[in-house]
This record gives C-alpha cells, structure tokens and sequence, in this order.
C-alpha cells in the first residue's frame, strides 16, 4: 500500500467528495479517482460506494479510514524520528522540480553552498503536477515550476531564466547533425523520443502544431540518460530543453528554431509561518542572482529534513 494513496483516499473521506479532495490536494479530479481506484484494486475492496451523491465510505472503506489514520501517524512519527537524528551535526535543504528545473537553480545552489558550509542540499525529481501538493503537504522545503500561478498559500518568486527552447539529440551520422539549427518542421516522419514530463510535452506539442509538424511515432522517457541512450540506439531523434542539451561522444545537440517556451520558473515554498534560516538564505541568493517578481505572503518556516548533495 503506498502512502500517498493512502493519503488521498483519507481527504476523499475527510471531504466526502472526489473533486473537493482534489481541490484540496491541488491535483486533477481523475488523478484523486485513479489514486482510489489503485487503492482498491490492491485491497480487492470497494472503499466508497459510487451510487450515492456524496463519497459514502463502505465498511471496507470505514475500516481503513480508523486503520489507516493510525498507520499515518504512525509514518510520521518514524520520518520525524529519523529526521532528528540525521539533522545532528548538520543542516539540510530539500528541493523538488523537473530535471529542467535542476539545471535553471544549480548557479543558485552553487552559490549558496558556497555561502552556507556544512549545508546539505537534495533536488528530488518530482513531476510538474505534484510540486506544489508536495510543497504544501511539507514534503519538500522549497518547489520550482514552470507554471505561472501557483495556489494563494504558497509563497512564490518568479525567478526569470534565459530564453531556452528545445533542441534534438542525434548521432553523429544523422542527416541532421551538421546542422547548426534545424526547423522543427524538418522533424516531421521522424520517430521522437522525449521526456515524460507533462508541462514539456504540452509545450512540444505546441510547437509541433504550429509548424504543422507530424512525427512518425513517440517514445516517452523518464530521463536525460535513458533519453540518450536510446538515441544512441538509433530509436529516433531525442527532443529536450536546450538548457539540459549538449553535444558528447557519439551525439549532437542541434537547436530547433523558433521554439523559445521558458522565459522564468516559478520557485514555491509555504507560508504563514517563519521561514528557517537555511530556506530565507536559499530565497535570498535567488533573489540577489537574478531580481526576480516576487509576490510574496506573510513568510514560511519549513522544517529542515535529511538532505545530501
């Protein structure tokens, strides 16, 4: 049973309603729905009864929300008490976002470290849509993002970047590697392999549609590396950002023209609390690298948890 699952089937049940918990959860109705519906499948139980106008729990379901808030607990004493023992001697800074969104904050990093020794700091892969939840729920210390706007509660700096649009990842002996840009239109009838990252494929998908571009097929992957590899396969033509791009061993980077879509991220953290000291210093080096538009609420604490870099 997995814990985050857990965790929304206990605010359907607190709610009483799917699209309120994924209101609260800051997440789409159907992914609350499927969360649920996995939940299900792996207790072999209905857990709420679909026939009612509100989410009625069923017996099944009433035994797991008494359960279930114990095991909760539960979890969160045992992360508490390996947190307090791991923060001994040392602080820590915990960050989520998109591997894009590793390499835009790694100068801000760069630079914090170099103010703050004996600092540890984990940038946690953490796909677009769940960022902002993860933030919220206390997971991370601070998220960064590509979306504009983010929920009320959450303090957010917009922090602008320099322009990046994408670029293909090919082989040397590839016709498009001499080049020294490539229309995207040019990669029409060509097999693409991306990353599974929502926000991208939304805006890759744009940019294929406005140029009327229609590749041959699709192949989808979690990371720069397997991306890589599989063009070194020959499976098709790789498409990333051009800020996670580069040209070593046997492939190319080649920009593709007119495909500017990041201009700045969007870095979150909570709010209503004090911030500590590691997360206002981490703020502060943002802002001091690149003044960004800040729009910013009563300021957050957010506890320190284990973290390596």
């Amino acid at each position: 049973m997995e814990l985050g699952e857990l965790k929304v089937f206990m605010m359907v049940a607190a709610e009483r309603s799917f699209s309120r918990a994924a209101a609260k959860l800051y997440r789409t109705q159907p992914a609350v729905s499927q969360a649920v519906r996995r939940l299900e499948d792996q207790l072999g139980e209905r857990l709420f009864d679909r026939t009612t106008k509100h989410a009625t729990l069923t017996d099944a379901g009433a035994v797991l929300l008494r359960e279930g808030t114990r095991l909760l607990r539960l979890a969160e004493e045992t992360t508490a008490a390996v947190r307090r023992q791991s923060e001994r001697g040392r602080s820590i800074l915990r960050i989520a976002g998109s591997e894009v969104a590793a390499h835009v904050v790694l100068p801000a990093i760069s630079e914090f470290l170099r103010q703050r020794e004996g600092i540890g700091v984990e940038f946690h892969a953490v796909a677009e849509t769940d960022v902002v939840a993860e933030v919220t729920g206390g997971t991370f210390e601070i998220g960064v993002v590509m979306q504009e706007r983010v929920p009320g509660q959450l303090q957010q700096v917009r922090v602008p970047v320099q322009a990046s649009g994408f670029s293909a990842i090919v082989p040397r002996s590839h016709r498009l590697a001499s080049r020294q840009s490539v229309a995207i239109s040019e990669l029409g009838q060509e097999r693409i392999i991306v990353l599974i990252d929502r926000e991208l494929s939304d805006r890759l998908a744009a940019a294929l549609a406005a140029a009327s571009a229609q590749p041959a097929s699709e192949i989808g992957m979690p990371g720069i590396d397997s991306l890589k590899r599989a063009v070194d396969m020959g499976l098709g033509v790789g498409i990333v950002p051009s800020s996670v791009a580069s040209s070593a061993g046997t492939l190319v980077a080649v920009p593709l023209a007119c495909t500017s879509f990041l201009t700045a991220v969007t870095m979150v953290c909570r709010r209503n609390e004090c911030l500590s000291g590691i997360v206002a210093c981490f703020i502060d080096v943002v802002r001091r690298g690149q003044p960004p538009t800040v729009a910013f609420g009563v300021a957050t604490n957010v506890r320190r948890t284990a973290a390596r870099i």
